[in-house]
């Protein structure tokens, strides 16, 4: 096989706190859609999406992950085989920000501990824009942007590539933060 036939399959998850977006995160990448009404994810929905990268074509399997402490238990065996994933917490949220670090621990502790290539994603960046310059006293509680230097922060924390903000709305940096993971999946 000549090395611009060669073809890569990789498994990611994203995974974080409920209604962060990862759903829609997945969807705008590999359907490029976006639907406004949240449906919580039950268990675990995989999506395939094929790019290429320098000549080789890339095939991942995306599994959409359930947030929601109820599915803590079957989580950890969606994570077995990941090879990459994607830790997204809502830029709007300070309470999903702080369990990006569970987050990290149990893939870690289902993946046997393995080093493997991560994107922390701090998504909803259109909504976090918008509120720019609104007095935070007016803002309802448990909603407060987060900056962007607390994302790399916690991307420093976790050992993340990289710290991407995202709106899957707008559809804004949601290709670079997948074809960055891709691309060190590759390397």
């Amino acid at each position: 096989m000549s090395r611009d036939k060669e073809v890569y399959s990789f498994k990611i998850v994203c995974i974080g706190s409920p209604a962060v977006g990862k759903t829609s995160l997945i969807n705008r990448f590999v359907a490029n859609s976006f639907k406004e009404k949240y449906i919580e994810t039950i268990g675990v929905n995989i999506l395939l999406k094929e790019l290429k990268i320098d000549n080789k074509t890339v095939q991942l399997s995306c599994w959409d992950v359930a947030g929601q402490t109820h599915f803590g238990k079957v989580r950890n065996m969606y994570y077995r085989g990941a090879q990459g994933a994607l830790l997204v917490f809502d830029l709007t949220r300070p309470s999903t920000y702080l369990d990006v670090g569970d987050f990290h621990d149990d893939l870690k502790a289902a993946i046997g501990g393995k080093d493997i290539p991560m994107i922390l994603i701090g998504n909803k960046k259109d909504i976090k824009d918008e509120l720019k310059g609104v007095d935070k006293n007016l803002l309802k509680e448990g909603l407060e942007p987060i900056e962007t230097k607390k994302g790399e922060e916690m991307k420093q924390l976790i050992g993340a590539l990289r710290f991407i903000e995202t709106s899957a709305k707008s559809g804004e940096n949601v290709e670079d933060a997948f074809r960055t993971l891709a691309e060190a999946l590759v390397k």
